[in-house]
């Protein structure tokens, strides 16, 4: 767990002499300090160093500290922000609390122990907000992932799965029946907390039942030597699940959208039930093209009726498969411009030669770029899937 010498505050004045003061003052606590001379000064310190607190005087040059909060908040939503504010700056202090550019403000001149004593509050509330955050991780690490099967005979499979924290609903899973038939299972549950990780486990659990009522008795990763890897086995798979989920998302008002695709390499196709969710990208080895996969069936959940249609595609050697979340293509640059499954598309067929894993890797590392963040803001979730020998 996080503790107070973990913690660094960032502190923002244009006056050298305040500074000076304050790193007088703080030399003893236990946290962590810097200290920036001005609003760029800190947006450069931001961008390349972990900060969890800034605390930033009210009127500087060029940019003040409500603007600059103001830009923090956008880019990095987890800093917890403070201002400095002489009393007749007091209206726009208050508004920017009310608003929520701002957690507390404290009064010049500076009292020294009053100073000390609302930072260690505001330490300790960071403290508990990053507590419950590393409980949520642990949590959909637990209930919402699983790994990617290893030992498959012609398909090499990884997955990136970053938790935001705020258990945002997205969820994974594989179904290997043997080295060369698996079903790969993504989702989201639209919405967040406990109740959308709840209900997110409880549809992984239900596509578990169905597959042991339609297909055979198998739990994950359990062999099942002699299956039909069909597309009308996999309908009443699907609609198994809808007909045992309907009632109680109905009665929750919540719905997700999932992608249900079955593998089969020995046959040289891929089935894709997709239900509302993201296009899955497929990169084409012979003509190295992408196009993106959708069956165009409605989310779980929206409706008690569904006549579910499958999409059916021949694998290649070299074809590559990019399942993922709107975590991924719905973050955002500083600007607020989405990263977008054209983005996305292009970086699977530049990357389409690499190992699965590193694959995932280069997209996780090109979307935080872009993003310009610390930590993605929404579940990022993405599965590679590269076709070795088909």
């Amino acid at each position: 767990m996080k503790s107070a010498s973990d913690v660094t505050i960032l502190f923002v004045d244009d006056e050298p002499d305040m500074l000076s003061s304050l790193h007088r003052f703080l030399r003893k606590e236990p946290y962590q300090t810097r200290f920036a001379g001005s609003g760029r000064e800190a947006l450069d310190i931001l961008a390349t160093q972990p900060i969890d607190i800034v605390v930033s005087d009210l009127r500087m040059p060029e940019m003040d500290g409500l603007s600059l909060l103001e830009r923090i908040k956008s880019a990095y939503p987890a800093v917890i922000r403070l201002i400095l504010s002489a009393t007749r700056d007091m209206e726009h202090t208050i508004a920017a609390i009310n608003t929520g550019e701002v957690y507390r403000f404290m009064a010049k001149p500076l009292d020294p122990e009053i100073l000390k004593g609302v930072l260690r509050d505001t330490v300790e509330y960071h403290l508990l907000i990053a507590g419950r955050r590393e409980t949520m991780v642990a949590i959909e690490k637990r209930l919402l992932q699983s790994c990617p099967p290893r030992g498959l005979c012609g398909a090499d499979i990884a997955a990136c799965m970053i938790p935001s924290g705020r258990l945002n609903g997205d969820f994974a899973d594989y179904f290997v029946y043997n080295s060369r038939q698996v079903d790969i299972l993504i989702g989201d549950v639209m919405g967040k907390g406990v109740q959308s990780a709840l209900v997110a486990a409880a549809i992984k659990h239900q596509f578990a039942k169905s597959l042991a009522v339609f297909d055979c008795h198998v739990t994950p990763r359990i062999s099942c030597p002699h299956l039909s890897h069909d597309s009308a086995r996999s309908t009443k798979i699907v609609s198994g699940v809808q007909a045992a989920c309907i009632e109680d998302l109905l009665e929750l008002e919540m719905f997700c959208t999932l992608g249900f695709a079955r593998l089969d390499l020995a046959a040289g196709r891929l089935h894709l039930f997709d239900l509302g969710h993201c296009p899955v990208i497929h990169f084409h080895a012979e003509t190295g093209d992408c196009t993106l996969l959708k069956s165009g069936n409605m989310a779980l959940g929206l409706k008690k009726e569904s006549d579910y249609q499958a999409v059916t595609v021949d694998i290649k050697t070299g074809d590559v498969f990019l399942f993922h979340t709107d975590g991924v293509t719905e973050t955002q640059s500083a600007a607020g411009e989405m990263y977008g499954v054209e983005r996305l598309a292009e970086n699977v067929r530049t990357n389409h030669h690499l190992p699965a894993a590193q694959l995932v890797d280069t997209i996780r590392t090109e979307v935080a770029v872009f993003s310009g963040r610390g930590r993605f803001s929404d579940d990022f979730t993405c599965i590679a899937v590269r076709i070795e020998s088909a």
